[in-house]
C-alpha cells in the first residue's frame, strides 16, 4: 500500500538508513534541541496507559511538593518532571496514529522547534496534494565515521517497475557518483509485483 500511496504509478524508492546514525534515542539537549528516533504507536491501549504512566508519576510528585511547599529540591524536581511531561506529550502528538494505519510500521524523526516558546528551528513549506506542508531540513551528514560528509543510507529498495535492470543499474551509477559502495549500501527490488 506504501508503492500505491506514495510511490508513481506503484513504484518508487524507500531509503532505509543506519539507526545508530539517525536521532537519538533520548533528548540529551535542547540548545539546540537534536533530533530523536521514535517508533510510531498504533496501539490504543499502550497510548492509554504511557499517557497514564506519566500522570501518576506527576501526581505522585506533585502530593509531596505539597507536603513541603517550601523545600527547594522537591520544586525543582517538579518542574524539571513537568518539563519532560510537556516533552513527552510532543512526542505523543508525533508518535501516536490511529490503529487503522498500523501497516505502515512507521518510525519518525523528530526534532522539537521551540525552546522556551522561541522559534529555534526555521520551517520550510511545500505543496502535498491540496494542502501545504511545514517541514524542517535536518542535516544527518556525520562529521566523522564511515558515513563521513554523507547520509547514513545502508539501503534503498526500488518500488514495482516493469524494468527493474535499468532501474537498479541506474541506482548503483546514482550511488556510486555520490561514494556509496556496495559494502555500505544494499539495492533490493520490492517483492510487490508490477500487476496483482
Amino acid at each position: 500500500s506504501q508503492w500505491r500511496g506514495y510511490g508513481a504509478v506503484g513504484g518508487g524508492y524507500a531509503v532505509g538508513f543506519s539507526v545508530r546514525h539517525i536521532g537519538a534515542q533520548e533528548i540529551t539537549s535542547v540548545d539546540p534541541p537534536e533530533p530523536i528516533l521514535r517508533k510510531v504507536i498504533y496501539d490504543r491501549r499502550t497510548q492509554e496507559r504511557l499517557v497514564s504512566d506519566w500522570l501518576r508519576g506527576l501526581s505522585i510528585l506533585e502530593r509531596a511538593r505539597r507536603k513541603k511547599p517550601s523545600q527547594t529540591k522537591a520544586l525543582q524536581r517538579n518542574n524539571e518532571a513537568w518539563g519532560a511531561f510537556n516533552m513527552f506529550l510532543s512526542e505523543c502528538l508525533n508518535c501516536f496514529k490511529d490503529p487503522a494505519y498500523r501497516e505502515e510500521q512507521e518510525w519518525r524523526v523528530i526534532q522539537f522547534g521551540r525552546v522556551g516558546g522561541q522559534d529555534v528551528l526555521k520551517a520550510s513549506f511545500r505543496t502535498g496534494g491540496a494542502r501545504v506542508v511545514p517541514y524542517v531540513e535536518l542535516d544527518f551528514r556525520p562529521a566523522k565515521g564511515p558515513y563521513r560528509g554523507k547520509l547514513p543510507a545502508n539501503l534503498i529498495r526500488y518500488g514495482p517497475t516493469l524494468d527493474p535492470r535499468v532501474t537498479e543499474r541506474s541506482l548503483r551509477l546514482l550511488c556510486e557518483a555520490y561514494g556509496y559502495n556496495e559494502r555500505r549500501l544494499t539495492i533490493k527490488r520490492s517483492g510487490v509485483p508490477f500487476t496483482g
